[in-house]
């Protein structure tokens, strides 16, 4: 034991586990001396040797994120989506000064969870991670472009102060939306009773957006002749003229004045059409109408002329004379005796819309005689 005679030899075997260091250093150095002593117990020089095994070193971070909805089929303003974000050392270097940025605007305070990591906050080594989670409100612009696509970006550096390159992941929600949007139209009077021309109509067009999407280039257009221009009331819109969010909206107003062709047809209608164009550049219209009732002046039934239980000669143009037994004439009015009235059929004439074929009005003096007179 312990003896080695001329020429012969003895083999050690050992084995070493790599250290971070060993990695850290990218190689690993044994050195072994060998010492001994000849038979009259002198020291011989030792000798020594050493060999180096390189050690590859891979500097790698993966970073995940996801989204706790990658749909909302209707989404609305507030809807909330949460994020977790994990940031894993893939390598066999240790990691330090690791930073996160989250490119979201209008995300929450990040709330960060090290606990994973042995040397502390900012540090991984292999095999450790990280977690970040928060959450996002959604915005009208989300909808309206339907979608919210959020990325994380990790930067880090390795043991020798060496930067790594920037790493990325995206998380994306997809957002369904309704364009939708409603038409009325009022007057102030459905009902004339005694229509005449010149009565004057007042209308109100209100376009309300009821759908979830931006309404944009929206227009109204009143397609009566003779109305009169629309008067715009956009202070419920909060984008400005033109634009409506969903649940706003816009009023407007005109007027007109009844015409004797709208008497003689009893009616006024009138249509107004809204055009708005949604997010994805398409143009819709609606159309709302209202009526109004228009009725006309009672006509006056004519009354024949009757004298001595006779009426007058309504056919004919010819002046006639009628014999009355007592009628008041100049203030005096006889007890007995008779006169005469002379009456004759005037021109055609019009009452309201319409043409009496007879009108007739007295023309003459009136004689009368009464006894003693």
């Amino acid at each position: 034991e312990h003896l080695l005679e001329p020429g012969e030899r003895v083999t050690i075997h050992a084995s070493y586990k790599i250290t971070q260091e060993d990695i850290e250093q990218e190689k690993t150095d044994n050195t072994v001396i060998v010492t001994g002593r000849t038979p009259d117990k002198k020291e011989i020089t030792p000798a020594e040797a050493t060999v180096t095994t390189p050690v590859e070193r891979t500097d790698s971070v993966k970073i995940e994120k996801s989204a706790d909805r990658s749909l909302l089929s209707n989404a609305h303003v507030g809807d909330r989506i949460n994020y977790t974000v994990r940031v894993s050392n893939t390598g066999n270097t240790i990691l330090h000064e690791i930073n996160l940025q989250d490119e979201l605007t209008g995300l929450s305070k990040p709330e960060y969870d090290w606990s994973e990591a042995t040397q502390g906050e900012g540090i991984l080594l292999p095999g450790e991670s990280m977690t970040m989670k928060a959450y996002y409100d959604i915005v009208q612009t989300d909808i309206d472009k339907g979608q919210v696509l959020n990325t994380a970006i990790v930067t880090s550096r390795n043991g020798k102060d060496e930067p790594l390159d920037p790493e990325e992941d995206s998380a994306e929600t997809k957002l369904g939306g309704k364009a939708s949007f409603t038409l009325t139209k009022t007057v102030d009077k459905t009902t004339i009773t005694n229509a005449v021309a010149g009565d004057v109509l007042t209308y109100t067009i209100v376009g309300t957006n009821t759908g979830s999407l931006t309404l944009s280039d929206v227009t109204l257009r009143d397609t009566l002749k003779g109305a009169t221009a629309l008067t715009y009331d956009w202070k419920d819109a909060s984008a400005g003229e033109g634009v409506l969010l969903p649940g706003e909206s816009v009023t407007a107003t005109c007027t007109y004045t009844v015409t004797q062709a709208d008497i003689s047809n009893g009616r006024r209608e009138n249509t107004v059409i809204m055009t708005a164009k949604t997010p994805d550049g398409k143009t819709s219209e609606r159309e709302s109408k209202v009526t109004t009732i228009l009725k006309r002046q009672p006509t006056p039934t004519p009354t024949p002329v009757r004298v001595n239980g006779n009426s007058g000669n309504q056919g004919s143009s010819t002046p006639q004379t009628v014999t009355t037994n007592s009628r008041t004439v100049n203030g005096s009015s006889p007890s007995q005796g008779g006169g005469t009235v002379t009456y004759s059929k005037a021109h055609d004439v019009k009452t309201g819309d319409e043409t009496h074929a007879e009108l007739w009005i007295l023309l003459a003096a009136v004689a009368v005689t009464a006894g003693g007179a």
